[in-house]
């Protein structure tokens, strides 16, 4: 029962929303069992330097490296909107993607791309030589 000198909306509810977040941790989850461990991803946020935006940062992380950390990439968005998010790969032109599903066909363009697999096979290379 919502109490009667409330000012508040009577409809606060909670939706399951695939928020971007949701969406890059599930695929960060995805590279440890593909690589036996020896990589993982990892996601942290943050809020902009301006305070404006909500930032994601999905980077690989080479645990026997000292846990070296190579950033793929940004997702930000508005803070009380999970989209439009904005997809700020390293060194490349960011771009804008509307909806879920825009976001999941983005991210396969940034996880297949050269640069990606290339960072992988190094870093697989270098975690792999000074386990031995």
């Amino acid at each position: 029962m919502v109490d009667s000198r409330s000012l508040w909306p009577d409809d606060i509810t909670y939706r399951a929303v695939p928020t971007p977040i949701v969406v890059l941790r599930e695929q960060a989850a995805l590279l440890g069992p593909m690589t036996k461990n020896i990589l993982q991803a990892d996601v942290w946020t943050r809020a902009s330097e301006d305070g404006t935006r909500i930032v994601h940062t999905f980077a690989l992380v080479a645990p026997a490296l000292d846990n070296y950390t190579y950033p793929l990439f940004d997702a930000s968005h508005d803070p009380v909107r999970v989209y439009p998010v904005l997809l700020a790969p390293a060194d490349e032109q960011p771009w804008e993607v509307s909806d879920e599903e825009g976001l999941r066909r983005s991210l396969g363009l940034i996880l297949r791309s050269p640069r990606t697999r290339d960072a992988i096979v190094a870093l697989l290379a270098q975690s792999q030589a000074v386990a031995v």
